[in-house]
């Protein structure tokens, strides 16, 4: 069991995760698809790992997933 939980760490460090993408863009892509609560959980994530580059991204598509929402709601009316 504890292999599984070590690998397990491994797979939701915030390092090896942002190492599957070769560029920002790619990665800030990859943001825009997920749901608005991962985003959240993953944004402190990185904060606690002091990746503070990739947390202006996560933060830069939450505040879009936010517009978007928003204008989403207007249209609809």
């Amino acid at each position: 069991m504890k292999d599984l939980s070590k690998t397990y760490e491994e797979l939701i460090n915030p390092i090896y995760i942002r190492s599957l993408f070769k560029t920002d863009l790619e990665f800030e892509y990859w943001c825009l698809y997920q749901p608005f609560e991962d985003l959240q959980k993953f944004l402190k994530t990185f904060e606690i790992a002091e990746d503070y580059e990739n947390c202006i991204i996560i933060r830069d598509c939450i505040n879009e997933k936010k517009l978007i929402e928003i204008k989403n709601r207007y249209q609809l009316r």
